[in-house]
């Protein structure tokens, strides 16, 4: 079955004969979310282009980033791990950034990352988006927004983590949703 699309050269050593174009997918690996009343991890941030020229007989090199671990005492989440496609023995084109960690109840929080992690309960400072503002490519190509805010008491709700399409939601009477 075919879709339109071919592997060249990904895992396999083989080298292009003539510089395809191809569409470009990086992904990183999502934070983790905090521990007690914790926001929500960060999605991995994403690098997406379309029709992208390859060297002629280059070999190309993917990294692909682990999910942030998780957080086992009352604090922020981790920090997810980048993604990278570069030339191989050469320069990197693309990086795509590791998604926040989520906030925590006494690290309230969220994590900046690719897409942010969101506040823990009580937490008004979202965990940042930084794939758009890295360099060239990856952050003209590149997709992450904030995490959500936490709520004060009586409720004491977590913000959702940021994702490659939407930020995290705030929370009110329940903690905020993830975003998209």
């Amino acid at each position: 079955m075919s879709f339109g699309y071919q592997v060249l050269g990904f895992g396999s050593g083989v080298k292009a004969a003539v510089a395809p174009n191809v569409d470009i997918l990086v992904v990183a690996g999502g934070g983790s979310g905090g521990s007690y009343y914790a926001g929500g991890a960060g999605a991995g941030g994403l690098v997406y282009k379309t029709t992208h020229a390859l060297a002629a007989a280059t070999q190309y090199d993917a990294v692909v980033g682990a999910g942030g671990a998780g957080q086992p005492n009352d604090g922020i989440g981790y920090t997810g791990v980048d993604s990278t496609w570069t030339l191989n023995g050469g320069s990197t084109e693309f990086t795509a950034k590791g998604g926040g960690g989520g906030g925590s109840s006494s690290n309230t929080d969220g994590g900046d990352g690719g897409s942010g992690g969101g506040a823990g309960r009580q937490g008004v400072s979202v965990g940042a988006a930084t794939q758009g503002s890295q360099s060239g490519d990856s952050g003209t190509y590149g997709f992450g927004y904030a995490g959500g805010t936490g709520t004060l008491n009586p409720e004491y709700n977590s913000g959702g983590g940021g994702g490659a399409g939407s930020v995290g939601a705030n929370a009110g009477t329940h903690s905020g949703n993830g975003g998209t």
